[in-house]
């Protein structure tokens, strides 16, 4: 999934071969870059958290909504990816721990990143507003549909569902526009150098670790479309979630 955006920078603990739960060969070369990973992207969480106060509940606020989306890694494994986890409990369950850590740090920066570069603000609006939360029920249900109802994979029924459901926040809330789209294709871009970068360290993890024949088979310079696609949605329903629901709007500093 797209925990690998953090890999790039990870390094090679080294150690003895061993079988996970399975009876599949792990090499310990590869065995904790998703957790070492995780671990960077959490700092990096941090450093952007201590940063600005005035973005702190903002960040907490995100990172929990989108850590709830580690509880469906049973519908990715081992149908798009096998990763390698602490206790082998991607294998064993379907969630695991690396998940937890990387889908909170991620919850805080894809929201935040554009404020720290531009030095934007989100403030209260003049007029009192109910929370919109339609974006984020609409996605989810949508999601749900293309499970039970379509051949679609478990990638690509999230992808659309999540692409969908920021269509909606930028209908409704056009001053949006800017920030998500800029947010999901520099989170993207990010992504695809880290991935990159990865798969270049460690050449034979996507065969090791990846159903490449329930995919769809495309990849871009190497990268799973999968990979790309769900990166940039995730951050196209995320990014302008919070000022969506709580209607705020943006200001320079």
């Amino acid at each position: 999934m797209f925990c690998v955006y953090s890999f790039g920078i990870a390094t090679s603990l080294c150690g003895a071969p061993r079988n996970d739960s399975k009876g599949n060969y792990i090499n310990l070369n590869t065995m904790y870059e998703y957790l070492l990973g995780s671990l960077i992207l959490l700092i990096f969480w941090a450093i952007l958290y201590f940063r600005r106060n005035d973005l702190k509940k903002q960040m907490l606020w995100t990172s929990i909504i989108v850590m709830f989306f580690a509880f469906t890694g049973p519908l990715y494994v081992p149908e798009w990816w096998k990763p390698p986890t602490l206790f082998d409990l991607a294998n064993k369950t379907g969630l695991d721990i690396e998940s937890f850590i990387f889908t909170f740090a991620i919850g805080g920066i894809v929201p935040t990143i554009y404020y720290h570069l531009f030095r934007f603000k989100n403030e209260k609006s003049d007029t009192k507003k109910r929370a919109r939360f339609d974006a984020l029920i609409f996605s989810i249900i949508l999601f749900v549909i293309l499970l039970l109802f379509s051949d679609m994979h478990a990638s690509h029924s999230s992808a659309l569902a999540m692409f969908l459901g920021g269509i909606m926040i930028i209908i409704n809330r056009k001053d949006l526009i800017g920030k998500v789209v800029f947010s999901s294709v520099l989170f993207a871009t990010l992504y695809f150098v880290g991935f990159k970068i990865f798969i270049i360290t460690f050449p034979s993890f996507l065969e090791s670790f990846y159903s490449l024949s329930n995919l769809s088979g495309i990849l871009i310079w190497g990268v799973p479309f999968e990979e790309l696609s769900f990166s940039f949605s995730v951050c196209f329903l995320y990014s302008g979630m919070y000022e969506y629901v709580k209607g705020y709007k943006i200001k320079k500093l």
